[in-house]
């Protein structure tokens, strides 16, 4: 959320062989010397500047059908944030009475929060920017051309419809899949049964002569999950999510085994929840080690027995049967004619210019340093600075405690050489398209210098990955000045700035090109 004052960054240092070429790790080894590395900018950024960022973004989707985002936005979404909201309401309040549940769940819970807070951005962006309005303008206008066209109504007359009405058809179990998702995802008891259940099936296609190997591996990396396990927080998650799951999930997309076990808990999150955690073998490391240290052929059987498995067991074949099966089958239908769609578009509307998705592939991105109005009577600048992270300081507080050295750097200004009119830059904003991937992309500066770090979209821009608007969506960049700042006076490792170029493009002269002689 914009104004942010997350100076998020991390520094490594690469080494290679003496010969300067990838090498096994050895006290030997020196400091990659690359072809090229960039330039550090000192001047900081102005309103309108230029910014590129390149980086490996995930995917972006900006050619959907307007059914397509009316079930994001409308449906899954939704889904998605009803079910990580009530996670996150049990986590948040351990955390703040629990030191210790603090530290194990600190990684989950922020992980779990940052889709969650997507979600709900990108949902409130659609409809601020009236994005689904805007596609179906978009989709008039391409019917009215290819109507108007023979050619075009013989090739591509009735696409766009044919299109529409297959997410109308995935609607219901789109739903259904992001629940169960959801489900499996943030009760970490079902993500144990599920490893469990996997582990069964590795052995049975590999040979019961496996199973010691197999388990092992499984031991240890549940071992790992054990560390940051809280059995009172998960077993109040699960009862949140039960209960929510079964009230918003047809029965007919959850499947009779399921359902029955429902049934038979009297349809109550907590009495489910209770059951499960009192019986189970998943409910600690040495119950579960003591579960699968017996025989393959006992525990294939016996898996059948406890509630928690049979219980993912039933949710697990219900949704592949009622759910998966034939949301896959309507997904390929979907991207054969998506993909006529885009040649469709990219055919009949020869004044557009089209740029591709993001595929997790090497990409361009261009923008300024702008700030943006999000609602009425607001406007934000396109700069924080070090003042806006003291306004949050709470000390104490996980989220939002302040070193001290940090503190008393800010009180004395001493920000060195790398502070702007008596102020500590810490992020700015610009309008370069950006998505999941691009954390740690550098932004470049119209001379090739950098100039900052990207590691976050503003909320209500987070709807780019499918209705990029320049007019809200920013990304967030931490300044390169507060990245020198922290290295150098808070953390004491000047001589490591030693090592770079700092450059002042700004202050530069430039040299005007010469005109050709006539």
């Amino acid at each position: 959320m914009w104004p942010r004052h997350t100076g998020d960054f991390s520094m490594f240092r690469v080494y290679a062989g003496k010969d300067n070429k990838p090498a096994d790790y050895s006290a030997e080894n020196v400091p990659l010397q690359p072809k090229h590395f960039l330039p550090i900018s000192l001047d900081g950024v102005a309103e309108n500047d230029f910014t590129m960022v390149f980086g490996f973004p995930g995917r972006t989707n900006e050619y959907l059908p307007s059914r397509a985002m009316q079930l994001i936005v409308e449906g899954q979404d939704p889904a998605r944030v009803g079910m990580r909201d009530a996670a996150l309401k049990v986590i948040d309040g351990y955390m703040r009475k629990d030191g210790q549940i603090k530290i194990q769940y600190a990684a989950k819970q922020a992980s779990t929060a940052n889709a969650w807070k997507k979600w709900i951005g990108e949902m409130q962006g659609v409809r601020a920017t009236g994005g689904i309005e805007r596609k179906l303008a978009y989709e008039k206008r391409f019917t009215g051309l290819v109507q108007a066209s023979p050619a075009f109504r013989n090739e591509y007359g009735g696409l766009l419809d044919s299109l529409n009405n297959l997410y109308n058809d995935l609607a219901p179990y789109a739903v259904a899949r992001d629940y169960y998702t959801e489900l499996v995802r943030n009760v970490e008891m079902f993500t144990l049964a599920n490893n469990l259940v996997n582990l069964l099936q590795e052995t049975r296609a590999a040979g019961e002569d496996q199973y010691p190997a197999l388990r092992e591996k499984f031991l240890a990396s549940a071992q790992t999950s054990f560390k940051n396990y809280n059995l009172d927080v998960d077993r109040d998650v699960a009862t949140a999510l039960f209960d929510l799951y079964f009230k918003e999930v047809p029965s007919n997309k959850i499947g009779g085994e399921a359902y029955q076990i429902w049934m038979e808990t009297n349809k109550d999150g907590k009495t489910t929840a209770n059951k499960l955690y009192s019986q189970s073998a998943l409910i600690s490391f040495d119950a579960l080690k003591a579960f699968v240290e017996r025989p393959y052929a006992t525990v294939a059987t016996d898996i059948w027995k406890d509630p928690a498995t049979r219980f993912l067991i039933g949710l697990r074949n219900g949704y592949a049967e009622l759910v998966s099966k034939p949301h896959d089958a309507i997904q390929s239908d979907i991207n054969r004619l998506q993909r006529r769609y885009m040649q469709a578009q990219m055919d009949v509307l020869k004044d557009r210019r089209f740029y591709p998705d993001a595929n997790s592939t090497l990409r361009l991105t261009y923008g300024k340093v702008d700030g943006y109005a999000p609602r009425d009577a607001v406007q934000y600048d396109f700069m924080t600075t070090l003042d806006g992270v003291m306004e949050k300081y709470k000390p104490g507080d996980y989220e939002f405690d302040v070193p001290e050295k940090l503190r008393q750097l800010h009180a004395a200004k001493d920000y060195g050489q790398y502070g702007q009119n008596g102020k500590m830059p810490v992020c700015f904003i610009a309008s370069n398209h950006t998505t999941g991937g691009n954390s740690g992309s550098p932004a470049l500066d119209g001379y090739g210098n950098l100039i900052g770090l990207n590691f976050d979209r503003t909320w209500e821009g987070t709807m780019s990955d499918i209705n990029y608007d320049a007019s809200i969506c920013r990304n967030i960049m931490v300044d390169i000045r507060y990245v020198l700042f922290v290295v150098d006076k808070f953390a004491g490792a000047k001589h490591l700035i030693e090592e770079m170029k700092l450059v002042h493009p700004k202050k530069a002269k430039v040299v005007p090109m010469r005109k050709k002689a006539a």
